[in-house]
Formats: C-alpha cells, sequence, structure tokens
C-alpha cells in the first residue's frame, strides 16, 4: 500500500486525525458539522468553549472521517483550538490521564511533541509547547485550506516544526544534542506518540528525509491468531522490526525496511529495536503515548 493513501486506511479507533488522501482538489466531498457536548470526565487546563463533530463524506465511495474540534482560550486569552480524540474512546481516556501527569510536571516545564500532540498539551495541561500551529508547507497545496480551518491556522514563523522534524529523522544521538542546544535550558520534555505514523509525510516533507518504513493493511478474517501470524510473517521478511496498530479495518502493521538509528524510530516501540536512547517517565501498558525527559 502506498503511504499517501494511509488516511483511508489508518483512521485509527480512538483518534481524530486526517491526511492529505481525504480532501483531493477535486473530488466532491460533502462536509458537515454540529456543537456537541463536552463530555462530564473533561479534566483539562482551560474550558473547552466549543465542541464541533465534523464529519467529511465521500458519495462516490462511501469514505466517512469524523473529526472532533475543541475551541478555547489560552493563557493570553486569545481563542486556540486543538483536534480530539472522539469522546469515550480509548485515545481520549490515554490523553486525560497525561494530562494528569503532565500537570505535575514544573511550572516552567516545556514539551516538544508535533504540532497537533502539542495543541492537546497545551488544552489539557497548560503546559508551555516548542510550537503549536503547523507549517503550509508539511501539506499538498490542494490541502492546505482544510488544514488551515483544522489547526486554527499556520504558523510558525521561527521554523519551530521544521527542525522538529529534523530532529525526529536524524540520528537520535545528533538529534538529542541539538535539542539540548537549541531550545531554552528549562526543564524540557519530549512526547512521542504512535500516532506520528499518520504524520509521516508532514515530517518527511519538512525535514526532505525520507523514513525506512512500509505499511501494510491485514483485513481481519474471523481467526485473530491466524491474523496475527499473517503480520509476523510479513514483517519477518525484513527481518528488522515492526509495530502493530488496531484499525477499524483490521491491523496496520508497519515495518522497518533498513536499519535505522533515526530518532523517531528509535523511540517508538518497533519489535527488536535496540535499547532506546531515553527512558520515558510515563508510558501506557500499549506503549501509544510516551513522555521522556531531556536531561
Amino acid at each position: 500500500m502506498r503511504r499517501k493513501w494511509l488516511g483511508a486506511a489508518l483512521l485509527l479507533a480512538g483518534t481524530a486525525l486526517i491526511v492529505s488522501a481525504f480532501w483531493p482538489g477535486s473530488s466532491p466531498w460533502q462536509v458537515t458539522s454540529e456543537p456537541v457536548a463536552v463530555p462530564a470526565d473533561y479534566r483539562g487546563r482551560y474550558p473547552i468553549e466549543a465542541l464541533t463533530r465534523w464529519v467529511l463524506h465521500h458519495p462516490g465511495d462511501g469514505r466517512r472521517l469524523t473529526l472532533y474540534v475543541a475551541r478555547y482560550r489560552g493563557s493570553d486569552g486569545q481563542p486556540r483550538q486543538a483536534l480530539l480524540p472522539p469522546p469515550a474512546s480509548a485515545a481520549w481516556r490515554r490523553w486525560q490521564a497525561l494530562g494528569e501527569a503532565l500537570r505535575q510536571l514544573e511550572p516552567d516545564a516545556l514539551v516538544l511533541a508535533w504540532w497537533d500532540d502539542a495543541q492537546r498539551v497545551d488544552l489539557i495541561s497548560g503546559r508551555k509547547v516548542w510550537v503549536r500551529q503547523p507549517l503550509a508547507e508539511a501539506f499538498p497545496a490542494k490541502d492546505r485550506k482544510l488544514w488551515r480551518l483544522l489547526s486554527g491556522g499556520f504558523g510558525d514563523e521561527e521554523g519551530r516544526l521544521r527542525r522538529l522534524a529534523h530532529w525526529l529523522a536524524m540520528p537520535a544521538a545528533d538529534a538529542l544534542a541539538a535539542m539540548r542546544w537549541e531550545t531554552p535550558s528549562q526543564p524540557r520534555y519530549l512526547l512521542v506518540s504512535t500516532d506520528l505514523l499518520t504524520r509521516l509525510e508532514e515530517i518527511e516533507r519538512l525535514s526532505g528525509t525520507r523514513l525506512p518504513l512500509e505499511v501494510r493493511i491485514f483485513p481481519p478474517d474471523g481467526n485473530l491468531h491466524a491474523q496475527i501470524a499473517a503480520v509476523r510473517r510479513w514483517a519477518a521478511e525484513t527481518g528488522l522490526g515492526y509495530l502493530p496498530q488496531k484499525v477499524p479495518d483490521g491491523i496496520a502493521a508497519w515495518r522497518l525496511t533498513a536499519r535505522s538509528d533515526g530518532l523517531l524510530l528509535s523511540l517508538l516501540p518497533f519489535t527488536g529495536q535496540s535499547q532506546p536512547p531515553l527512558t520515558p517517565i510515563f508510558a501506557f501498558a500499549d506503549q501509544q503515548l510516551r513522555l521522556y525527559r531531556l536531561q
């Protein structure tokens, strides 16, 4: 499967993400939106003033995507927004728990995270983030109008997202040294999520580096053990490590196609990887969210 079509394949259960394949310029997408109630279990740093559910539907092939966009005001009183997981989903619960951990960090802590994760960090914890808005150049020209709306606008005049993309693609030791050198000497943390794999094209486009990854979707066949065995056989063709993810249509399996010491790939939970360069101070049992302290 070509990675540019991962939008349809990697609509992970419990996430609210979209990639470029969902908004081709000439496709007749039908878009509707409606306000929804903020869940009672929301425990973020800032009140959500409005939560909107967006539904994108392609009448030609039936593809459908649901997104949740939260509007709120940050510490400066200015309006902001963030993409959120669907309420009551497993991802929603993970982020609520992560918010509790983030609020225990030092008041002057700085969190480095990809722009959409950073927006959620800001909303749920109020902790300072390295960059909160995406660059227009991260997306194909035909998709930028949609992403401007979903992200709350493009920004990053200082090029921080581009630098973060370079760090994630660089050899881990060099990347960590650059992060420590180029960020303020305050308590610093790095947040890594397996959902970054759905942002792979953005990272590659901004860093100019193609990461050695392939993905394949394994549809359910009624026999979970057989499905898992098929994933392992496919992953074993390279023998370099793989990372499976549950998706509505089965299992999305990522495999390494070459050995890599890149920071992102060394921190994600690929099987067979050597000791990662950092030890997480917070992680879920499923390892989908990991928080690292940069000494």
